[in-house]
């Protein structure tokens, strides 16, 4: 029995994370019924995927998911201006960032590819459809690289020493 108690007492916790979030559950009959089986953990993990998911977009903080990790096109802040929590942790930290970057790269140019072979080619050749995947792709550099390095760091966040 003493090992139910700390169930009810996880639910408790479970109970006031859903009151933060949702302002509106007042019955205790409510909160059964939202947070039973295997609800319960979709519910907690779209709770922390939608805050992370907009920090990524916005290129915020992997910690506290509100300070600015960019001072520049391509410099980076040192330490998150919010929080502290310091980016590059250890020299090399952001290696791990070109794995991402190439997935990206790689993705959105194979999107650009296939409409530029159904749409351009045929209107324009395929030299002109080359040159203007190319020059998309130039323009999209820097994007890549700050995107590559905010989801790298948002990855490894619970990573933190």
């Amino acid at each position: 029995m003493a090992d139910r108690g700390g169930v009810e007492n996880t639910r408790e916790v479970v109970d006031e994370t859903a009151r933060r979030w949702d302002g509106d559950l007042e019955e205790k009959s409510e909160k059964d019924q939202r947070f039973t089986g295997s609800r319960d953990k979709i519910e907690l993990q779209y709770m922390r995927f939608a805050p992370r998911l907009r920090a990524i977009i916005r290129q915020r903080c992997p910690v506290c998911l509100e300070g600015k990790m960019f001072s520049g096109r391509f410099t980076m802040n040192p330490a998150c201006p919010v929080c502290g929590h310091r980016f590059e942790r250890e020299q090399g930290f952001f290696q791990g960032a070109m794995y991402v970057s190439w997935v990206l790269g790689v993705s959105y140019l194979a999107v650009l590819a296939i409409l530029a072979q159904l749409l351009l080619v045929p209107r324009i050749g395929i030299v002109w459809a080359v040159v203007s995947v190319v020059t998309i792709h130039m323009i999209c550099v820097p994007i890549i690289f700050r995107y590559s390095r905010v989801i790298w760091a948002h990855v490894n966040v619970a990573t933190k020493p």
